[in-house]
This record gives C-alpha cells, sequence and structure tokens, in this order.
C-alpha cells in the first residue's frame, strides 16, 4: 500500500504540474494573440494616415517639384533664345508659374500633418519668390542688363 499512495501522489501531481502548464501555455497563446492585434491595428492605423493623409500632400508637392523644374529650365532657355523666340518661352515660364501656384494652393488648402506647419509656411513664401525671381531674371535679361 505505501508504494500505490506514493504512485497516487506521484500523478496527481505530475497531472497538476501538466495542467498548470497547459495553462500558462494557454494565457501566453492569449497575451501574444492580444499583443498582435493591438500592433496590427496600430499598423493599420499609421497606414491609413500615410494612405489618406500624406498622399495628397505628397501628390501636390510632388507636382509643385515638377513645376519648379519647369521654371528652372524655362529660365535657362530664356536667357539663350533669340529675342523672336523669347515670347514663346516666357508663355512656358508663366504656365509653369501658374501650375506652381495651384499646385501650392492645393498642398497649402489641405489640413496640416502633425509637424508640417514649418514646412508650409515656408512653401508659402518660397514659391511666390521663385517666381518673383524668374520673373525678375527675365525682365532684366530684356532690358539688356543680365
Amino acid at each position: 500500500m505505501p508504494h500505490s499512495r506514493w504512485l497516487t501522489r506521484a500523478t496527481s501531481s505530475s497531472t497538476t504540474r501538466i495542467v498548470t502548464a497547459f495553462i500558462a501555455v494557454i494565457l501566453a497563446f492569449c497575451v501574444s494573440t492580444a499583443a498582435a492585434t493591438l500592433l496590427t491595428r496600430r499598423i493599420d492605423a499609421a497606414s491609413d494616415s500615410l494612405a489618406f493623409d500624406s498622399s495628397p500632400s505628397i501628390q501636390h508637392l510632388s507636382a509643385a517639384r515638377g513645376q519648379v523644374r519647369l521654371l528652372e529650365l524655362g529660365t535657362y532657355e530664356y536667357l539663350r533664345v533669340k529675342p523672336a523666340e523669347r515670347s514663346a518661352v516666357r508663355n512656358r515660364i508663366e504656365e509653369a508659374a501658374r501650375a506652381l501656384r495651384e499646385d501650392v494652393n492645393a498642398y497649402l488648402a489641405l489640413p496640416q500633418l502633425n509637424g508640417e506647419t514649418g514646412y508650409w509656411t515656408e512653401m508659402q513664401r518660397t514659391h511666390l519668390a521663385l517666381v518673383d525671381a524668374v520673373r525678375r531674371a527675365a525682365n532684366h535679361h530684356d532690358r539688356g542688363e543680365t
């Protein structure tokens, strides 16, 4: 009989350990699933913010960058063409300036993203200065001051 009591206690102790380990595994699985779900929600929120909030800003800024490039190329060309050809080039410069103004205004009309205020103000100031500088360069050139 003493041997069977020891066997019963050992079996009971082993069963308790197995059940405890099984419960610990289930709890660990539940905690890791909850953590993964929380992390997935955060990633989804960040990706939605990028897709829905940042994309319009990126689109307008990219278009504005293209117009700045056209202004740069137009100015370079304007300073090198014959006087008879300047009118057509000047029209392309004015069209790029108009398109730049539209792209910048579209960007500025969007809700500001977190931390974007400084860039917003700088964009507003510098695009006007750029267009003004291009026009002044063309006018100086027309007057023979270059």
